[in-house]
């Protein structure tokens, strides 16, 4: 068994195309994923900008916060470039894979993405799409929470310390990843769930609102 954990950043689609908007608000302009093995050992990595179909440039906002500039994707793939690539990293082994993302934002974004751009998928590619793991939602089950933690949060509860850049989606897949070994035994959830329930319960206001709540399905409204 292989797992694949994938991260991507979006960019929204201009006002101006209303009936595109209806359909996919944003549109994916980096894939960022690594794959481990068995014992959740990163053996393979997988990253690609991509240029936007329906913007000319990159938003400050999402410039500041991406670190991908207008630049940047003006040098990048195309989505269905992108996307094929990526498919054919995933499958190019020969075991089973299983693909994991922090959160389901990023499967409903390729779906949208996909059915906007009108990409045509490979049964192979068909497959890969179904079933993907949502850890946030393993996560928040985990610690009995309602709302919905953010990767930061998720990360201080099992005292681990985010590397490298925030929403870089090669950089967001590597902490998810992290997150996930340091799970994977009962007694480590255990001891997150009773970091988490301390941490929360005694100083409340030791976490900003970002870290406590995820803010990643509103910046999908764009």
């Amino acid at each position: 068994m292989r797992y694949i954990v994938v991260d991507l950043e979006m960019h929204p689609l201009p006002n101006k195309f209303k009936l595109e908007k209806n359909i996919c608000k944003c549109e994916t302009i980096e894939i960022g994923a690594v794959m481990l093995d068995e014992e959740l050992t990163e053996v393979s990595e997988f990253k690609r900008i991509i240029k936007p179909q329906y913007s000319t440039k990159i938003y400050p906002k999402y410039e500041k916060m991406t670190g991908i500039t207008t630049a940047m994707v003006e040098q990048g793939d195309s989505f269905e470039d992108a996307f094929h690539s990526f498919t054919q990293w995933c499958l190019g082994g020969e075991s089973q894979i299983e693909i994991i993302a922090w959160s389901d934002n990023d499967f409903s974004q390729l779906v949208r993405e996909i059915y906007l751009k009108r990409i045509e998928l490979s049964q192979a590619e068909k497959a890969l799409m179904d079933g993907w793991r949502d850890f946030q939602k393993e996560f928040d089950h985990m610690l009995n929470k309602e709302y919905q933690v953010s990767l930061d949060l998720a990360l201080l509860y099992a005292d681990v310390a985010f590397e490298g850049h925030r929403h870089d989606a090669l950089w967001d897949s590597r902490n998810t990843a992290e997150l996930l070994r340091r799970t994977r035994e009962e007694e480590d959830r255990i001891r997150i769930a009773d970091r988490a329930e301390s941490l929360f319960t005694t100083d409340p206001l030791a976490v900003s609102l970002e870290e406590l709540f995820n803010f990643s399905c509103l910046a999908l409204q764009c």
